[in-house]
């Protein structure tokens, strides 16, 4: 068997604009997107089995006579069948590229990256695997055009992490997340605090009202300032769903309070649909002399952007 092992990143938004429902249900969308370091490590593994599926094999439901894939992740909480967006990618690489011909598929997927936390670490994992099997099976540059749209039918976040682990760590994403415009990334230190309890992304939604996004934030004014660095963006940053995820689920103010008080961090936003709240702070501040991360909730992270 053949592996290869990526760094699946975070990512957060330093802003994100609902501009009103699509017809397909979706909600229209303008976000800046940033990866930080705070990544999985994703080990992908591939054979082919030109005599068959071994025995202890699992085979795939969608493939049964040709295909096995095993998810394995150091997270017990974490499923590792079909409800894996890591077992989805696998599949649905198989499915586009290779039917009919007979392999197995492995992954590992080693989490450091909260789970639904608004950070895209199962689009993150799931890009990572995009990205290995198109190198594992040595896909010309024609072939990967088609990796795109399999990433935005995963999700709506793993366009942008196939972006960032392919070098292009800041893009401004339209439509469901799936148009992207690469932009110069922001350089700065990032405080995540993410309490410990998920998110439904869908309640968010759900939830989401008109009047919550009725002001719209200057995307072009903060894609201007970024070379400025994190004081110069602040004023530009916002996040519509921050209103409606604050409603369902009010203990997030707690984590709001915390990164609020720690170093007097230049912006406090909540990534994505929450539950991760982080702060942001310019290189050399004091906070990257006397952060300790020891925070109220169990999953804190001092980390940089990727630039």
């Amino acid at each position: 068997m053949e592996y290869l092992e990526r760094k699946a990143y975070a990512k957060i938004n330093l802003n994100l604009n609902v501009l009103g429902k699509r017809p397909d249900g979706f909600h229209e969308l303008e976000t800046l997107m940033q990866a930080v370091d705070l990544s999985d490590r994703v080990r992908t593994g591939w054979e082919p089995c030109p005599t068959g599926l071994p025995s202890y094999a699992a085979p795939c439901a969608d493939f049964p006579g040709e295909l096995a894939v095993d998810v394995r992740t150091s997270t017990p909480a974490l499923p590792g069948g079909p409800e894996n967006l890591a077992y989805r990618a696998a599949v649905s690489m198989h499915a586009h590229y290779r039917a009919g011909i007979c392999e197995r598929i492995t992954v590992d997927i080693e989490k450091n990256i909260p789970i639904a936390a608004g950070l895209a670490g199962g689009s993150a994992d799931a890009a990572a695997v995009l990205l290995s099997l198109a190198d594992l099976w040595e896909l010309s540059d024609e072939q990967r055009i088609d990796l795109a749209a399999l990433a935005a039918a995963l999700g709506s976040d793993v366009p942008f992490c196939t972006a960032a682990q392919s070098g292009l760590p800041a893009c401004i994403a339209t439509g469901r997340g799936e148009i992207l415009q690469p932009v110069m990334p922001l350089s700065c230190k990032v405080l995540l605090s993410t309490p410990d309890f998920a998110v439904s992304t869908a309640a968010v939604y759900a939830e989401l009202q008109e009047s919550d996004y009725q002001a719209r934030f200057d995307t072009g004014a903060l894609v201007e300032a970024l070379p400025m660095g994190a004081e110069a963006i602040a004023s530009y940053m916002g996040n519509h769903l921050q209103a409606p995820s604050f409603r369902l689920y009010p203990d997030i103010q707690k984590t709001v309070d915390w990164v609020s008080a720690q170093n007097n961090p230049v912006a406090v936003l909540l990534a994505g649909s929450g539950p991760t709240v982080f702060g942001l702070y310019p290189h050399g501040s004091e906070m990257e002399r006397t952060c300790s991360c020891h925070g109220p909730n169990p999953s804190t992270h001092f980390v940089s952007t990727l630039a």
